[in-house]
């Protein structure tokens, strides 16, 4: 099923490149919209009838989509004191002439922030002063709530609209958390269910629903499994086609940036072609949609066969010409051949991730690349072209002493890890006040159970590993741009890996950061003290 995770999720910095293409084709669009509406009525006081062709709706789609001619015009008593709050956020919509002077449209108004258009042939801005882009704005206290009483007992459709908070009772609050308790513990529902804001949205609509008609039957909302289930091809079409026209805006535009990868189903020995997709619209917001999950056949997968997949996949959304697109991939040999003939990158975050999975890999036996290919089944398909340049050793054998030394600790390390996982002494570890393997020391010692882990080593690592860390962390992002930091974060990680002083430097720098991830483990004090091991 495909589905929209529109503005989060997961992501490379695929979104920095699409975001940075976008921006460039699109800032003298923007800077003429920007610095029309700024000088506003200062340009033109000119007016243009209207006529049945200025219907609310027109207008709306215009200021919407065509910024380049329609614009809002600010009006110009709106900083006199007198003057309604309303105008804050409404002005008067304007068509440009063919000498690009902004002409007022008689007889509307439009908001500045959702470009919704009112017929406005009268002074009153009553109706104005109840638009619901007005009510972040508001205060409880503010004198614009007057305009809210009217003689009428009738609740205003306004009031639906926008959630409000208030404290409940003590016993309304106790009743809700037994109720959502008891619902956890009888039907095996996670913790985190009551986190999920998928949940919370449906409660609210619940809320909303029931303050609109009363208390009524909650069988009338809610419908059945079944009745779910089948609604999800419905709701599946409706977002494809939803997405079409965005993909395709985005494709015209040269912003559409695509990050397709391989991954197995070991369970069910097969094989999936995921499509993330990251672009900006053309109200310069970003996405990140987790496009599909293509069933990849029982073939090999070289790149002839990846390329047939792909636009297979893509079909479903009407993409057929590839080479509007951009694209970002790892490094494996399959993936470069496939996209050598569009405008392709290679994922840095991906690559900085290898980087650090091969200092502490070695291959017993060399797979060839023809036999990579070969397997269906493998999650090893980044294999690197140069891997066999970075790698020199092909036995334990050949490994230094020193570094087979810190090779072991990371085994103990995970057989630690494994060991707490399979006997379940989690109850015993929060008995002694911890939540992690740190606390552990107690309950393992207790159980005389005791695992070859030297404490300056596993120091060393985590000193090692938390330049890539933090580097990461900021170029897998979903919801900023984060190509700027590619160059600048690989410079500053060879800058601090260029020496032991460095990375002491480094760990002094950060010393809140490391704080801030609770990693006691660093004695950041003694680092003056600290000797650069073998």
């Amino acid at each position: 099923m495909d589905y929209n995770q529109s503005d989060q999720h997961t992501c490379e910095p695929s979104s920095s490149i699409s975001s940075s293409s976008t921006f460039t084709s699109s800032t003298s669009s923007l800077v003429t919209s920007t610095s029309s509406s700024s000088t506003g009525s200062g340009i033109s006081s000119s007016t243009v009838s209207s006529n049945e062709n200025d219907t609310r709706e027109k207008i709306q789609h215009h200021l919407k989509y065509n910024k380049t001619e329609y614009i809002i015009l600010d009006n110009p008593n709106s900083n006199n004191k007198k003057s309604s709050v309303c105008w804050r956020s409404f002005g008067f919509p304007a068509k440009r002439d063919i000498n690009g002077v902004p002409q007022k449209i008689k007889n509307f108004v439009s908001c500045k922030n959702c470009f919704t258009t009112y017929s406005y042939a009268s002074n009153s801005t009553t109706f104005l002063n109840k638009h619901n882009c007005l009510s972040s704005d508001r205060k409880p206290n503010s004198t614009l709530s007057s305009s809210y009483n009217t003689s009428s007992s009738q609740t205003l459709i306004t009031t639906y609209g926008q959630p409000k908070t208030v404290r409940l009772p003590d016993s309304h609050s106790k009743d809700m958390k037994d109720l959502l308790v008891r619902w956890i513990c009888k039907d095996m529902r996670p913790f985190a269910t009551v986190d999920d804001d998928g949940f919370r949205k449906i409660a609210q609509r619940c809320v909303s629903i029931g303050a609109q008609y009363g208390n009524i039957d909650i069988n009338q909302i809610l419908r059945s499994s079944s009745t779910i289930s089948s609604h999800i091809h419905e709701l599946a079409d409706t977002e494809r086609a939803r997405l079409k026209n965005l993909l395709s805006l985005a494709t015209k535009n040269g912003s559409l940036c695509l990050c397709p990868d391989l991954w197995t189903d070991s369970n069910r020995q097969c094989s999936y072609l995921g499509i993330t997709a990251s672009f900006v619209d053309d109200e310069y917001h970003l996405h990140n949609i987790d496009l599909c999950c293509h069933p990849f056949p029982n073939v090999r997968k070289t790149a002839e066969n990846i390329i047939i997949e792909l636009e297979k996949a893509l079909s479903r959304f009407e993409i057929f010409d590839l080479h509007g697109i951009t694209f970002v991939s790892d490094r494996g040999a399959n993936f470069l051949k496939a996209l050598k003939r569009f405008q392709a990158y290679s994922c840095a975050a991906h690559r900085l991730n290898n980087i650090v999975k091969r200092c502490f890999f070695v291959n017993e036996k060399s797979k060839k690349q023809d036999d990579l290919e070969e397997n269906v089944f493998t999650n090893d398909d980044e294999l690197e072209e140069d891997i066999e340049a970075l790698i020199d050793v092909t036995a334990l054998s050949d490994i230094p002493r020193k570094a087979l030394h810190v090779l072991q600790n990371i085994i103990e390390c995970k057989k630690l890890v494994k060991y707490v996982k399979k006997s379940g002494i989690n109850p015993e570890i929060k008995e002694y006040g911890g939540v992690s393997l740190k606390q552990s020391i107690n309950v393992l010692a207790n159980k005389k159970k005791t695992f070859a882990i030297e404490r300056e080593v596993v120091q060393g690592l985590i000193r090692l590993l938390l330049p890539f860390k933090e580097l990461l962390t900021k170029l897998q992002t979903s919801k900023t741009p984060s190509i700027h930091l590619v160059l600048i974060g690989i410079g500053s990680l060879r800058t601090t890996l260029s020496s032991f002083d460095m990375l002491l430097e480094y760990e002094k720098k950060n010393k809140i950061y490391f704080q801030e991830e609770n990693l006691d483990s660093l004695d950041i004090n003694s680092s003056n003290s600290i000797q650069e091991d073998e």
